[in-house]
């Protein structure tokens, strides 16, 4: 019986999801209010106090929270998908020239701060500090791109790679960035 409910519930989920991303046009006040409450749930859910963060590769909560939040970051109807598929796209018509780790990061900064500021996440207020939750979400999305993680194997094994992350790996402001890179 209760296997019953949870299918009927994961049902309705599927088909309220299929109905919103079958939409041509993104409503953004919705759009803003549904990452709200998405954020708001996971750092309800996930946090030091609950001590259920683990930091992997593929996500630092659960592997399902990670995806929904990649369909908010990937969605190509919004202004921020569309960021994501040029940086791609430029990625492989450079694939000769030389790209860093450096660069990997400083794109994935600049999307952080542009998805902060497109859906009013620059400040949290009391215990929502949506920023730091978010840029977790977004390297660990932009980490994980196949592009990318072919475009960081290539690189990695590089001499000037390895001084770059040693380089890198004194400034705390790259820690969570090194860290998805192991």
């Amino acid at each position: 019986e209760t296997m019953k409910i949870s299918i009927a519930k994961l049902e309705k989920r599927y088909e309220t999801q299929k109905e919103l991303l079958n939409t041509a046009k993104v409503d953004h006040k919705k759009r803003t209010a549904q990452i709200i409450l998405f954020l708001k749930r996971v750092i309800d859910t996930y946090n030091a106090g609950q001590q259920n963060i683990k930091l992997t590769a593929t996500h630092f909560c659960k592997a399902e929270v990670q995806e929904n939040f990649n369909a908010f970051l990937l969605d190509q109807r919004v202004d921020v998908g569309v960021i994501v598929r040029n940086w791609l796209s430029f990625l492989l018509q450079n694939i000769e020239k030389e790209i860093i780790l450096k660069d990997v990061y400083i794109f994935i900064e600049r999307l952080l701060n542009t998805f902060c500021k497109l859906y009013a996440l620059e400040q949290g207020n009391g215990k929502y500090n949506y920023r730091e939750y978010v840029k977790r979400f977004v390297c660990v999305a932009v980490l994980n791109l196949d592009e990318v993680h072919q475009l960081l194997h290539r690189i990695v094994a590089t001499e000037a790679a390895k001084k770059e992350f040693q380089t890198m790996a004194t400034l705390a402001e790259y820690a969570l960035f090194l860290h998805l890179l192991k």
